[in-house]
């Protein structure tokens, strides 16, 4: 610690802040009041002292002059400055952080005002593909009704000859009972139960036939709720038997028997029934050599994983292995020109993507193909 320090030095510290004169008359004061007399230099404890003084005098100003008075008594004059340069770089620094802190700040106001724009902006591109969304549904549902009237335009000529049949006997035998009717005096209707069973049968055919083409064209509504897929599939065969022995193409239906209800839409699910069948019977018929073929429908249940399955396969054509992995893209086809427009199994593709399911297919060139659907239980569905 410095045993003296001069008058001098305490003036030069502190006038470059207050002013030479001030200065002197404030040290002078309190030199006074601390009951010494004005010298040249003071001791440590008489610099303290007036340290007291001035700090007792009140004012932030005085008491950081105090301070460093006595900063002073331990410091020599080059520290002072260093001090003093410190000091001035921290009011510098100080300045510059507050200067930085009211930049952030409106930099952090602009930042907010653009992701609020993002944010707007984002709103209404959510909106955007919402829209587009429900228009590719519409379009969507368009494009299936489409294809199932397309699809009841194919089975118009078969539906008419399998009605024909039964028709022609109702009229056959109603012709015969008035007949028998006009030949007898006494009329006994047991003798006629026999022909009015067959003309009940035939009307029902007829009524069965009708209704099924009914339900088949009918659009889908979109609503899904628990069906058996063993009905559905004997409602589809219900419009194609008759056309597919036509063709020569016999029926096979292995069908799990108590088979769990999935949840789905009947008019969808006879679609992909239908779609897939009339490829079966298209690969069938243009299979070289003898047109005749056989389809096979088998539904099958695995309760550990309550995972329904309807494999259809056919001895037709078959796929060749480098076009297994296009079948379901849209308007992807094999066939001539006029024949398809590709768009069959693309339908039954996004069909069964709706009933969370899945669809596999197997071939061989010349030995046919199996196309396995996979659906879940009803109970898996309806807990989504």
């Amino acid at each position: 610690m410095k045993e003296k320090i001069a008058l001098q030095d305490i003036t030069e510290a502190f006038s470059p802040s207050l002013g030479t004169e001030k200065t002197q008359a404030l040290i002078k004061e309190s030199i006074q009041k601390a009951g010494l007399s004005l010298k040249d230099s003071y001791s440590s404890e008489e610099v303290l002292k007036i340290c007291e003084i001035l700090e007792a005098a009140g004012g932030g100003f005085i008491k950081t002059i105090a301070g460093v008075m006595s900063a002073k008594i331990i410091c020599s004059t080059q520290d002072m400055r260093k001090i003093n340069e410190l000091i001035i770089n921290l009011q510098s620094a100080k300045r510059k952080i507050e200067d930085w802190s009211e930049t952030l700040e409106e930099k952090v106001k602009v930042r907010t005002r653009e992701l609020m724009k993002a944010q707007n902006a984002m709103a209404v591109i959510m909106q955007d593909l919402e829209k587009s969304n429900e228009q590719l549904k519409a379009t969507q549902a368009q494009l299936i009704q489409s294809a199932k009237m397309a699809s009841v335009g194919l089975l118009a000529g078969g539906v008419a000859h399998e009605i024909n049949n039964p028709l022609t006997g109702v009229l056959n035998n109603v012709q015969l009972i008035r007949m028998m009717a006009g030949q007898k005096k006494d009329f006994n209707i047991d003798d006629f139960k026999e022909l009015l069973a067959a003309v009940e049968n035939s009307a029902l055919r007829c009524k069965n036939i009708t209704q099924a083409l009914l339900n088949f064209s009918h659009a889908s509504k979109g609503l899904f709720k628990p069906l058996s897929l063993n009905e559905i599939i004997e409602k589809v065969f219900v419009l194609m038997e008759h056309e597919l022995k036509l063709q020569n193409v016999s029926i096979s239906k292995e069908l799990y028997p108590d088979l769990p209800q999935i949840k789905g839409d009947s008019q969808l699910l006879q679609q992909i029934i239908f779609n897939i069948v009339s490829n079966a019977q298209w690969a069938i018929q243009n299979k070289p050599g003898e047109r005749t073929g056989v389809v096979i429908l088998k539904t099958d249940y695995d309760p550990e994983k309550k995972i329904i399955t309807l494999s259809i396969s056919d001895n037709g054509i078959g796929i060749p292995k480098e076009n297994l992995d296009k079948i379901f893209e849209p308007f992807f086809t094999t066939k001539q020109v006029g024949e398809g427009t590709g768009l069959g199994l693309s339908i039954v593709y996004n069909i069964i993507e709706a009933h969370y399911g899945t669809i596999k297919v197997e071939s061989e060139v010349g030995k046919g193909a199996t196309l396995r659907i996979s659906l879940p239980v009803s109970a898996k569905i309806s807990s989504d």
